[in-house]
């Protein structure tokens, strides 16, 4: 199993959210050859909304 894509995942508080973004996606073209990367990412509501999400339930945690 290799697990080197997810390991600078563990130390995410010492990360800044865009590069967190970066290491997951990578900035890749996709199937239909579309170029994502955070940024562009983040244009599409449902991306937005998932991550605001995210960021909401991990802010109300003790």
């Amino acid at each position: 199993m290799d697990e080197a894509p997810y390991t600078g995942l563990l130390s995410l508080r010492s990360q800044s959210l865009s590069r967190v973004f970066e290491e997951i996606a990578e900035s890749r073209k996709t199937a239909a050859g579309v170029h994502v990367s955070p940024e562009t990412a983040l244009e599409c509501t449902a991306v937005l909304a998932c991550v605001r999400l995210l960021s909401e339930s991990i802010a109300a945690m003790p």
